[in-house]
């Protein structure tokens, strides 16, 4: 099932980044240079990723279980207004002893009886009823022919106060409608969430990935460390604790290595799993090797919320604030109408009805269409309840119902505007973030090289070096981390402009052409 009235935007792209994987597709080994072949730009991207996960996983199966519910509340306020069939036949044969001499001994009847009824916006009931029936009766002292009767009826009743002339109906009809477009906004918020999440999840192993890619280059770096200290040793620039102590940090860094790389395992079989993904995905290719393509959403984003300074103006209400404000309306209408269906029932009623009677069926037919026999009926009634405890439950409880979906309704703007100045913010100051712990990491890299020279050449300790090298590993994790929190801002930022389904409805319609059977 494809997504219903989504907009028709894709969200701005710009260049990808490509960070901690190794290069060339060429290190792989051949079936999984297949395999990757398989995927657009022969990389792991988000495209890919929500892509697959709309085709074929268990998550958006269950986000689309949500959609034939939307149509419950209107089908519910418009089953009042059905119109209501029904057909009866019956079958009579009576021999009971005659009480009387003018009381049948014997009464052999065949009835079939045809309706249809209905319910108005107007408050109006109509009522039509066709019966006919084919009757012998027996007598003591008598005797009469079998004879055929078909009669019909009209009933109109009209309600005066207790729905009056439709009151409460056509509140409740309206009240079903607007529900059923608060539950697709509700429908449209579930994809949102599911879209992040996710997003959330294809993040999380990019930087599984650039954790396992740093810890390996810190025990290569350790390694390095070790080779020249043992060198040292042999120069006798160096002592033995010297080669103990870059030993045990080189087996520190292996322990932290062995932990990143199941990390990464971990993340890299739930993706495959949850997008149902071949399972060679699992048994060919080693999560380290895969190249993971980052989106960039930021830079829109960032254009979009404006300097923090003189943010930009709200967007349109986001499917929250939408389903909120419809439920609210809903409810009220609800409130209406059980403060309406609480009041007497009050109604005037007629009937009009004709019969014909005769020993072939045909002519009693005509005769009751001919309307040669008529008849009619007029009159009023009025009933309720004493204490009537039902209706003023229902009221109390629609009431109740009311005053708690206009405060969620206000709550919900309020968080919609408070949301939308803070995920701007956020995203300015994740920016910056990202800008001081990329120079963090530059410099603490270039710390690292002069310092491995020095101690090259034995101007500086082993712990410094060691220091310089940690130092420079954090950074680079930082700005992993910092990559992935920029994105997850800007992410945000597109939700609250209702931007995330016009992505992905676009996105269906390229892979609705492209093939992916791995």
């Amino acid at each position: 099932m494809s997504l219903r009235k989504l907009p028709r935007q894709l969200a701005f792209w710009s260049a990808l980044l490509f960070w901690g994987t190794p290069s060339a597709h060429a290190a792989l080994p051949k079936d999984a240079q297949e395999l990757l072949r398989t995927l657009p730009q022969n990389a792991v991207t988000l495209d890919v990723v929500l892509g697959r996960a709309m085709k074929s996983s268990d998550s958006f199966e269950a986000v689309k279980s949500f959609y034939p519910k939307i149509e419950a509340p209107l089908l519910s306020a418009q089953a009042a207004l059905d119109w209501q069939l029904s057909f009866e036949i019956s079958k009579l044969e009576d021999r009971r002893e005659a009480t009387n001499a003018f009381a049948p001994r014997r009464n052999n009847t065949f009835v079939g009886k045809i309706g249809a009824s209905k319910y108005f916006l107007t408050g109006t009931s109509l009522a039509l009823e066709v019966t006919d029936g084919r009757t012998e009766l027996d007598f003591p002292t008598i005797t009469i022919a079998p004879f055929v009767e078909a009669k019909s009826s009209i009933t109109l009743a009209q309600n005066l106060w207790r729905d009056s002339f439709g009151y409460a109906t056509r509140r409740t009809a309206e009240s079903g409608e607007l529900q059923k477009k608060s539950l697709e906004h509700q429908f449209e918020d579930s994809i949102d969430d599911w879209t992040m999440e996710l997003t959330q999840v294809f993040y999380q192993a990019w930087l599984a990935q650039a954790r396992a890619v740093a810890s390996a280059d810190s025990v290569k770096r350790r390694e390095k460390l070790v080779r020249v200290t043992r060198t040292k040793q042999k120069r006798g620039t160096a002592e033995r604790p010297d080669v103990l102590q870059v030993e045990s940090f080189l087996l520190s860094d292996q322990s932290q290595k062995r932990a990143a790389d199941l990390e990464l395992g971990n993340r890299w079989r739930d993706l495959v799993i949850a997008l149902k993904l071949n399972e060679e995905w699992l048994t060919t290719v080693d999560p380290i090797e895969i190249p993971i393509v980052l989106d960039s959403p930021m830079i829109a984003a960032r254009d979009d919320c404006g300097p923090p300074a003189r943010l930009a103006p709200l967007p349109a209400p986001n499917t929250k604030v939408k389903s909120a404000d419809l439920d609210a309306q809903a409810a009220t209408l609800a409130a209406e109408a059980a403060e309406n269906s609480a009041a007497p029932a009050v109604k005037v009623f007629g009937t009009i009805y004709a019969n014909g009677v005769d020993s072939s069926g045909g002519n009693a037919l005509n005769e009751m269409l001919g309307w040669k026999n008529p008849g009619f009926l007029v009159g009023l009634s009025f009933s309720m309840p004493l204490s009537q405890y039902a209706e003023r439950a229902a009221a109390r409880q629609a009431i109740s119902n009311q005053m708690l979906a206009e405060a969620r309704a206000s709550i919900a703007k309020d968080q919609f505007k408070l949301g939308w100045m803070k995920a701007c913010l956020d995203l300015n100051r994740l920016e910056h973030h990202y800008t001081l712990k990329k120079q963090a990491y530059e410099n603490q890299s270039e710390r690292a090289r002069l310092e491995e020279k020095r101690f090259a050449i034995g101007r500086v300790s082993t712990l410094a070096v060691v220091q310089s090298e940690d130092d420079a590993t954090r950074a680079e994790l930082e700005l992993r981390e910092a990559e992935i929190q920029r994105r997850v801002a800007a992410w945000q930022v597109r939700r609250l402009q209702g931007k995330i389904k016009p992505y992905l409805e676009k996105l269906l319609e390229q892979i609705s052409n492209k093939k992916f059977s791995k």
